[in-house]
């Protein structure tokens, strides 16, 4: 009787119970690793503002402000949080560099969205509203139902390259048709949206490492200087 009891309490421990036991021993270790390995981006991110002459702040209240929040992006999914932000103030002007996460979906389709986001503003500007990004198969799709998509007949690689809308259509053409279009065709996989006196700039889902910012720093930059904002 003995014997049978123990082998009738082996039976429990095949190799599904193994998978569970390492799974739920996995989740508390992998957990500890993503808050060492933010808490590590941090400090260097902290270093690397300094370094570069802007103030870190871990977050700031003026991303859940108005201007913002009127943006595209910061209307998507839920779970939002922004920090390890970069400010530089010069005069009219003014930079933010700063990171924003949300999700989307639930269960097992949810996923979460990560992106570093440089943005300007520059007291003298007057945008239209506008958001513009990499576009899709799925938009093309969405374009024959009556999805916006502002495209140029002058400009097929643009008008392939980006999904561009807008809610002041014309005032939008007028800002992209000819110069900004040409450059952007040459400079594919970016988001940008503006809209009044703030401009930005960012690639959907991607979060450089610290020693690649100064590059997406450089590269956005470049983008607002085509829109005169620095």
């Amino acid at each position: 009787m003995e014997v049978e009891t123990i082998r009738s309490s082996s039976a429990f421990v095949g190799p599904e119970w193994i998978l569970v036991l390492v799974f739920l021993t996995a989740i508390p270790a992998l957990i500890v690793a993503v808050v060492r390995y933010e808490k590590k981006r941090t400090a260097e991110l902290k270093l690397f503002a300094r370094r570069i002459g802007m103030e870190f702040l871990e977050k700031d209240p003026r991303i859940k402000s108005a201007p913002f929040q009127s943006f595209p992006l910061f209307q998507k999914g839920r779970s939002k949080k922004s920090g390890n932000v970069m400010v530089e103030e010069k005069g009219p002007s003014e930079t933010l560099i700063f990171e924003y996460r949300y999700r989307t979906g639930g269960g097992k389709n949810s996923s979460t969205h990560t992106q570093t986001i440089v943005a300007f503003k520059k007291n003298t500007a007057d945008l239209p509203a506008f958001a513009m990004g990499p576009e899709y198969f799925v938009h093309r799709i969405g374009e024959k139902f009556g999805m916006q998509d502002i495209d140029f007949s002058g400009e097929p690689v643009f008008s392939e390259t980006y999904l561009l809308q807008g809610e002041d259509e014309p005032a939008v053409r007028r800002l992209f048709e000819g110069k900004l279009a040409r450059f952007f065709a040459r400079h594919p996989k970016w988001n940008v949206e503006g809209g009044g006196d703030w401009l930005l700039v960012y690639k959907g889902g991607k979060r450089p490492k610290v020693d690649e910012i100064p590059t997406m720093i450089k590269e956005s930059i470049e983008l607002a200087r085509q829109f005169d904002m620095v």
